[in-house]
């Protein structure tokens, strides 16, 4: 009596087939994009390594942070750190030249970092290290729709060569103005 019984569950396997197949579909090209944006991610952070020797994404309200790339030695000094806060004293401690210490934590410190920001982009503070000679922290803005909280990025590149550049040429000015 019913003839279209076994072609309606015929029909309903086929669309439930479909949907389970348009579904993988789907999270497969999800995974896809993830797994290339991951990828993408890790050779971005792979080319700023070449400039800056470490980079932390910091999470100021929170005092957390993840380390993005960093040197064998700061690598070791961030493994016994559990906050940024903490992180950055010890690598003041260890890595900045004394008379460049006070300023270099006045330029560090989380708990006023948003406020001195102002808004804008990115910080940035000169400073002598005892191992790699001129630096340059940076500070960068990341805006995190995702997660509550100031986030930052800090970097610190060498510019020692800079240094002996802006030297140099100064010294030559200085001997032309005699």
């Amino acid at each position: 009596i019913k003839p279209s019984s076994p072609y309606a569950a015929s029909k309903a396997s086929a669309d439930l087939l479909g949907s389970v197949i348009n579904m993988f579909v789907r999270t497969s090209y999800a995974a896809w994009l993830n797994t290339t944006s991951l990828v993408r991610r890790a050779h971005i952070i792979s080319s700023l390594s070449r400039i800056y020797f470490c980079t932390y994404y910091i999470n100021a309200d929170a005092d957390s942070y993840i380390e993005l790339d960093a040197t064998e030695s700061l690598h070791a000094c961030a493994m016994r750190c559990s906050s940024a806060a903490g992180l950055i004293r010890e690598t003041c401690r260890i890595y900045v030249l004394p008379e460049y210490a006070q300023r270099y934590q006045d330029f560090t410190d989380l708990t006023t970092l948003k406020k001195r920001m102002n808004g804008g982009e990115s910080l940035t503070m000169e400073f002598a290290c005892q191992r790699i000679g001129w630096c340059r922290g940076i500070f960068i803005r990341v805006e995190h729709e995702d997660e509550p909280g100031f986030h930052v990025v800090y970097a610190i590149p060498s510019i020692q060569k800079e240094k002996e550049n802006d030297l140099a040429v100064r010294r030559m000015l200085e001997k032309a103005a005699e």
